[in-house]
């Protein structure tokens, strides 16, 4: 980890590229190495109604490992305390978020960058006024777009541009965009998308490869083969429990501990029948399931 020199009253003052001084990461490098339990206990339960309004979120993790469900859980416990006005779901397959009518599922991204700019003019709107403020804060959920094509998260250029830079359309908490992506493979994201990710949400992985890129890239806080051993021991807490996820706030700096920016979520099956968007009218309209 490369160091860099910051002047402090009269002296200079080695910091690591997170954030930690030189002192404090040595400290942290000749800790006791923890074993899975150790790590498991403790970690807090992510809270999912702290999450902001405009928030990048990836969700990596097999097929038919309970992404979809995780999701499902996860903005219902935020609408819990955080008004949102409209949830919006783009997938090829159309599959899962009944919460979300027809109306507002779309199987190519083609009406994203629409969304985006009418967000951009409600914060512009908002910005001049004083007192009554347009409300739009919204969810976008983005489904597996790996295909190989123009939409492919790979080369997207609305994706990538939205992950470095969704955070502008923001306007207090009168109008904002949060995007949640949900993807099969964590090395098919590009890594300047990957690094603007406020949080990284990770289930259990068979995929050595995938594996390796989470625990390497988010979860390794020591240095060394024990504090790569470390690591993995942490991602091995996801083996504790059904539904049981990591959630890595890939955003925080300052990170002395695990536990100040990994926390695991137990996403919840059994949810109540909810409308997320829309009016009961446009429910009337079956979905169209796409294989």
């Amino acid at each position: 980890m490369n160091d860099n020199l910051n002047y402090e009253q009269g002296g200079f003052k080695n910091y690591t590229t997170d954030g930690v001084s030189s002192t404090s990461r040595a400290k942290i490098d000749k800790a006791k190495i923890l074993t899975t339990d150790e790590l498991g206990n403790s970690l807090q339960t992510f809270d999912p109604t702290t999450l902001s309004p405009n928030s990048m979120i990836l969700v990596q993790a097999p097929r038919r490992s309970g992404k979809t469900t995780l999701v499902e859980s996860m903005i219902h416990d935020y609408r819990k305390k955080n008004k949102v006005d409209l949830v919006v779901l783009y997938s090829k397959s159309n599959a899962g978020f009944k919460q979300i009518p027809q109306k507002y599922r779309f199987r190519t991204l083609n009406t994203l960058p629409q969304l985006i700019d009418t967000q951009l003019n409600i914060k512009k709107v908002n910005t001049k006024r004083k007192n009554v403020f347009v409300k739009s804060n919204v969810i976008v959920i983005i489904d597996d777009f790996i295909d190989g094509g123009k939409t492919d998260v790979k080369t997207s250029d609305i994706l990538i541009a939205l992950s470095t830079k969704g955070r502008h359309l923001s306007h207090n908490n009168n109008s904002n965009l949060m995007v949640i992506m949900l993807s099969q493979l964590m090395t098919a994201i590009p890594p300047v998308m990957r690094r603007n990710m406020d949080y990284i949400i990770t289930f259990k992985i068979a995929s050595r490869i995938e594996r390796k890129s989470i625990t390497e890239e988010f979860l390794t806080l020591k240095s060394g083969r024990g504090g790569l051993s470390e690591a993995y021991n942490l991602f091995d807490v996801v083996n504790s429990d059904d539904f049981l996820a990591l959630v890595i706030h890939g955003t925080k700096s300052n990170k002395y501990r695990y536990s100040d920016y990994v926390f695991k979520y137990i996403a919840n099956p059994k949810l109540p029948k909810e409308k997320w968007s829309g009016t009961n009218r446009d429910f009337e309209t079956p979905l169209k399931i796409y294989f």
